[in-house]
């Protein structure tokens, strides 16, 4: 692992153009800056004083050897860990095929990696991006199908009660043909009819509720997939295998609901005969041999 440095970005930096040394030339006074800093300085000035003591420098600085060779050492070893192979310190610049690990050039010629293939990180990256990206369009095709589901399931919704209306002016017409013992079949059919429109409603707008949350999950995933693909090659492919997993996660898909519908029959099939068979025992025989009701309308079928 890379020690922890023991200089400041301050111990590195130009006194004039406050960045790292690029260069550095050493004056008369010992002072160190940019060469192209006391350059600038001194074309401003018109004169080869120091920008900081002012003293007198020579014409010429000579180059500070010593401070470039530590600035380098400085900004190599300030670089993201991430990128630096954790057992020689050195950059993660190829990926093992073999052993599906990032490795640095020193990595490759121990004898853990002894025969084993090797890649170029920037490769490696764009064939594991390749893997994801098709699990994201799995995972995309699974989000279509749930919207596809339900917007099937709103339409069982609508077709619902577009049935329970269908009942409601079918029983309206039947009922309206009787008196007072018709309007109370009605009220009764009505009401039965009203609580299996609600009861199934409810459950397809619960099964809604749980696609609506599956298809919110599935695109926040799918947000969250995107975004590490963006990530910096060596940073992916160390999170190549949780993001693979987040990728190839399985939606149960949406399965086609039979039975939830209302059953027509059951409310219209028969209707007149059932009410007549009812209507027998309130039917009283006239002595004139006519029915108290029509039966001409309770037509069986």
């Amino acid at each position: 692992m890379a020690s922890k440095q023991p200089f400041s970005d301050e111990d590195f930096t130009c006194p004039v153009c406050c960045d790292i040394f690029k260069d550095p030339v050493l004056l008369s006074c010992t002072h160190s800056v940019c060469r192209g800093c006391v350059r600038r300085y001194w074309s401003v000035e018109r004169s080869q004083r120091c920008p900081l003591c002012r003293k007198q420098s020579a014409r010429n600085p000579p180059l500070n050897l010593a401070l470039r060779n530590l600035c380098r050492t400085f900004l190599e070893v300030r670089e993201d860990p991430e990128v630096l192979c954790d057992i020689h310190s050195e950059k993660l610049k190829l990926f093992c095929c073999d052993d599906g690990q990032l490795a640095c050039v020193v990595c490759r010629d121990s004898s853990k990696h002894q025969s084993h293939r090797f890649s170029p990180v920037d490769e490696a990256a764009d064939e594991l991006k390749d893997i994801i990206k098709r699990a994201l369009k799995s995972m995309t095709k699974k989000v279509r199908n749930l919207q596809e589901a339900r917007f099937n399931c709103y339409q069982k919704v609508d077709h619902i009660k577009q049935q329970a209306q269908y009942v409601r002016n079918r029983t309206e017409k039947e009922f309206d043909k009787l008196h007072q013992f018709l309007q109370k079949e009605h009220r009764a059919i009505v009401t039965k009819l009203k609580e299996e429109v609600q009861l199934k409603t409810q459950m397809l707008e619960k099964d809604i509720a749980i696609m609506n949350k599956e298809a919110r999950s599935l695109s926040k995933t799918i947000n969250e997939i995107s975004k590490e693909l963006e990530c910096e090659d060596v940073k992916f492919i160390k999170s190549f295998e949780k993001t693979l997993k987040k990728a190839r996660c399985t939606q149960v898909e949406p399965d086609e609901v039979y039975g939830e519908l209302i059953d027509i029959t059951n409310y219209l099939g028969n209707l007149q005969f059932r009410v007549w068979k009812k209507m027998k025992k309130i039917i009283k025989y006239s002595e004139s041999g006519i029915a108290q009701v029509n039966f001409s309308i309770l037509h069986v079928k």
